[in-house]
């Protein structure tokens, strides 16, 4: 008996049990041997399990992560579970699930994209924001980390004293990770330049131009070092331009590697693009 990390698999005497341990349902089960299986070891490559029989056969058991959702949706016409699984083990699959009628208690049939949308915004409407953003954050595959989810936060009047409901929005999703690129720009204007580049630091925004520009007007510093990061050359070149360190620009296009943030590169400046920039900025 030997149980994996994710999906819980055991066989016994040649037969394969897969079980989801938090429901203990059973997901799948067959005879994978005719011979008794005496020595196991785990496979931590494939995230399974090798198993030897007396036979002297080797086998290597294994959960397909890619299908298993859409298996426990359609095969064992479980969508709860399905959904528990995609969100617990972050897997793909989920997705595929809107659109499909299945029946559940009470000989009941809903849509299932239809039903979470409803309970969003059934939520909203009581201002249960501490459970919105749940909702939203444990979306497997991030299905609800879109811009229209941060807009409708942004959209919420926010009282004196209490927390705008798009920061506990953001800072539910840091405790998964980092920021996807639009978040990383909308969660950076509630920062403070000294949060901003701690936040940098860590490595929990996720850079882009538009991060990067979005930056420039409160500190010009932390924005080069996100147009070095998001490999937005342009920018780069143009942003030593205007600080006058043209010897930057010459070493920055020569791909030579002058400090650890600054990544090697092959670019050919547009100098008269440059020489408009430094004319605008002291004529």
């Amino acid at each position: 008996m030997l149980p994996t990390h994710l999906f819980r698999l055991l066989t016994c005497l040649g037969l394969l049990f897969v079980y989801d341990l938090e429901t203990a349902t059973t997901v799948y089960k067959n005879r994978i041997s005719p011979y008794p299986i005496f020595l196991t070891s785990e496979a931590s490559l494939v995230g399974g399990f090798y198993a030897a029989n007396r036979h002297g056969q080797v086998l290597v058991a294994t959960v397909n992560e890619a299908t298993i959702v859409p298996f426990v949706s359609g095969q064992l016409n479980n969508l709860e579970l399905a959904v528990n699984l995609a969100k617990r083990g972050n897997l793909s699959g989920a997705e595929n699930l809107v659109g499909h009628y299945i029946k559940i208690k009470h000989k009941c049939t809903f849509h299932m994209n239809d039903q979470v949308v409803q309970r969003f915004q059934e939520l909203f409407a009581q201002t249960k924001y501490k459970e919105v953003v749940e909702l939203a954050a444990k979306s497997p595959q991030g299905i609800f980390r879109t811009p229209e989810i941060v807009a409708k936060f942004q959209s919420v009047p926010v009282q004196g004293g209490q927390t705008p409901p798009l920061l506990q929005y953001f800072g539910t999703l840091l405790t998964k990770g980092k920021l996807d690129a639009f978040e990383s720009v909308d969660y950076l204007a509630w920062l403070s330049i000294r949060t901003k580049r701690i936040f940098w630091r860590i490595g929990w925004l996720k850079t882009s131009w538009n991060l990067s520009s979005s930056s420039k007007s409160v500190d010009n510093d932390l924005a080069l070092k996100f147009y070095i990061k998001a490999s937005a050359t342009p920018k780069v070149v143009a942003d030593f331009a205007e600080r006058r360190e043209f010897d930057r620009i010459l070493i920055y296009s020569k791909q030579i590697k002058i400090t650890a943030e600054l990544m090697q590169v092959g670019y050919t400046p547009d100098y008269l693009f440059l020489l408009q920039i430094i004319l605008r900025s002291d004529p």
